[in-house]
């Protein structure tokens, strides 16, 4: 390619304004309140752009030679066996495949091919920071923006008060997950630019990870909490901080206060009546989940499908209640009733895809990597996220962490 056209390539046609601008519409969300946006389907025209371009930059600008040793196969087959897995419920049920008319699963997919795209640039060492910055930026301005409808524009669930958004993934728990998992990353950031002595970039970097516990901890959501606070306790555990454990115990009290004062007696309630409702039908939504899976243990009932069982399988009076039927509240569970045992091994193939390489780096990059795999893992439990955006989307980004097993990835 001669210097007239890598010019005109690199300004016009290079997939990098088309993925960052498809990453800032799944993580703010914000393009869903410009109703012209969605009328002419601005995400799915910015992913073809993506998807098409990020195609022409691996075959005729880089010249790359695909083998099944290349790490990009990986990041497309894994992710693909997930995604197919929905539809081959669908198939068996004859259901006639009205998986493809399922809006999350449409998401899902989107995701899983958008993000092998991300994936083979961020294996690369010189995006790598600059789409960590990337990231950390959006997901501020997600902060904001959920600050701005909870507090300001108090969009709440009335029989708790606690945050119901009006956009995708506004509920309190998905929230909640969504900024614990993101913490550990900025964190990262700083502590690599501490250890480079640049006090004041690596402190808007520690800005953003205490913008987005915040976040998390106004959710109020108990697992959440409890996720974050294992996951961050063995990341200050670990050489990397080498903090003491007198010092440890003074900055745990001292935040435990700070936190105590921004609505703690409210969070503390949720733990003390940890039998109220939302317990109790939460542990209605696993002996559904259960049942459904015993009765289509190979495929499944189906995405999304477990719930409509939630009645029948828990003799809980459908004309006395109140709200919908639930869906399971945990997320392997919930793959194990919606996809079935083939459903849940391709699940695991993508899920574990990051931790296992984490586990084989050198450097200290892994412990944050490892601490935000903790905290997300410990969210599941609770909650059903298998087919979320941000949820795959988050897979990929520590999986493409994992392949620069050098320190230098982070000091550009």
């Amino acid at each position: 390619m001669n210097i007239e056209a890598n010019f005109f390539y690199s300004k016009l046609f290079h997939p990098m304004g088309f993925i960052i601008l498809y990453l800032f519409m799944s993580i703010t969300t914000l393009q869903a309140q410009v109703p012209f946006f969605a009328a002419i389907h601005l995400e799915l025209l910015t992913l073809a752009g993506a998807l098409f371009l990020t195609i022409v930059h691996i075959f005729i600008v880089d010249k790359e030679t695909i083998t099944f040793k290349h790490p990009l196969v990986v990041a497309l087959l894994i992710p693909l066996l997930y995604g197919i897995a929905p539809i081959l419920t669908s198939l068996f049920s004859q259901d006639e495949l009205k998986v493809f008319k399922d809006e999350e699963f449409k998401t899902l997919f989107e995701m899983l091919l958008f993000g092998a795209a991300l994936f083979y640039f961020m294996c690369q060492t010189e995006y790598q920071r600059f789409f960590l910055n990337i990231f950390t930026l959006f997901y501020v301005m997600f902060g904001f923006y959920f600050l701005y409808r909870y507090l300001i524009l108090n969009e709440v669930r009335e029989f708790d008060l606690r945050p119901l958004l009006k956009i995708r993934h506004g509920d309190p728990n998905f929230l909640c997950t969504f900024f614990s998992m993101m913490i550990p990353l900025p964190l990262m950031l700083f502590y690599t630019d501490i250890k480079k002595r640049n006090y004041l970039r690596g402190s808007l970097y520690l800005s953003a990870s205490l913008l987005l516990l915040i976040c998390a901890y106004l959710t109020e959501s108990r697992m959440g909490i409890i996720s974050v606070m294992v996951g961050l306790l063995y990341l200050l555990t670990r050489p990397v901080f080498k903090i003491p454990k007198g010092l440890l115990i003074i900055v745990a009290l001292f935040l435990g206060s700070l936190i105590f004062f921004i609505r703690g007696e409210r969070v503390l309630n949720r733990y003390t009546a940890i039998n109220d409702l939302s317990n109790v039908n939460r542990v209605l939504t696993w002996e559904n989940g259960f049942q459904v899976f015993l009765n289509n243990p190979l495929l499944g009932a189906g995405i999304h499908k477990a719930s409509t069982y939630y009645y029948e399988n828990t003799g809980y009076p459908h004309f006395q209640s109140e709200f919908r039927e639930l869906d399971v509240h945990n997320t392997f569970l919930k793959v194990l009733a919606d996809l079935g045992l083939i459903g849940l091994l391709f699940f695991m193939l993508f899920y574990l895809w990051p931790i296992r390489k984490a586990f084989k780096m050198t450097n200290d990059n892994r412990y944050f990597i490892i601490c935000s795999f903790i905290i997300l893992t410990l969210s599941c439990l609770t909650i059903g996220i298998p087919y979320k955006d941000l949820f795959v989307l988050h897979i990929f980004v520590l999986a493409s962490l994992t392949y620069s097993n050098k320190p230098r990835f982070l000091e550009t």
